[in-house]
């Protein structure tokens, strides 16, 4: 029986592996579209923090995984991407 966790006695044992395994992709699937279309910062930061404290209460990431996907998504929710039209300096001939 699973018994780690703050959770334990939630759900079967079958299910464990399979929800972290899951919450793991969802973070990285989180990160890289952070990465690919910084405008949706809001919504990947709160979805990577959610996945971090689920995965972390259920005992099946581990806590550095959580703090680093904690501190990620924390970083994601206060990060202004800079406009890249304002950082283009006009050359004049």
């Amino acid at each position: 029986m699973h018994s780690q966790g703050l959770v334990c006695n939630f759900a079967p044992d079958y299910w464990w592996p399979w929800l972290g395994a899951l919450l793991g992709v969802l973070i990285i699937v989180g990160a890289a579209s952070l990465f690919a279309r910084p405008a949706l910062r809001v919504g990947w930061g709160i979805t990577i923090i959610v996945a971090a404290a689920i995965g972390f209460l259920m005992g099946t990431g581990g806590l550095l995984a959580a703090l680093l996907a904690v501190i990620g998504g924390i970083l994601a929710l206060t990060w202004k991407p800079e406009d890249h039209a304002s950082t283009q300096t006009k050359t004049t001939p």
